[in-house]
């Protein structure tokens, strides 16, 4: 059974229930998958394309969400889960409900602005004491 505090949710599935979390191992299942040669996938651009809609993304997000309790469902299986389970829409509620799990807790923002609040404003360069903005004057010769 899904664990909300923990970030897991159940999506069930003819009668089946699958557990789905967004943790390290899916992370990297995610990341290694969109994974450009010799860089890291820019987490943040996948997320963002999964919450536009990107049926690639979606299928790759929900199948790296059930490798933690279900490694033996592949990512082309992923694409019959969706179906089984309805479509898109149907599915696309428990994957906005991980995906939540990603973003801090709104009280835990504002705490943290109350204790931090704006940053000071960057200081002026104060004159060395050489060069044109230094106040030394050449002596007056005689």
């Amino acid at each position: 059974m899904a664990n909300a505090t923990r970030g897991e949710f159940d999506l069930i599935v003819n009668e089946r229930t699958y557990t789905l979390t967004f943790k390290t191992e899916a992370v990297e299942a995610l990341q290694k998958h969109f994974n450009p040669p010799d860089e890291v996938a820019d987490l943040e651009v996948i997320l963002r394309r999964v919450m536009q809609g990107s049926v690639e993304h979606i299928v790759a997000f929900l199948w790296s969400c059930l490798q933690k309790y279900h490694p033996e469902v592949t990512l082309k299986a992923t694409y019959g889960l969706i179906d089984d389970a309805g479509g898109l829409g149907e599915v696309m509620e428990h994957v906005n409900a991980v995906a939540e799990t990603t973003q801090p807790d709104p009280r835990d923002v504002q705490e943290l602005q109350a204790v931090t609040g704006r940053p000071r404003k960057a200081q002026g360069r104060r004159p060395s004491g050489t060069g044109a903005n230094g106040s030394s004057r050449p002596a007056a010769v005689a």
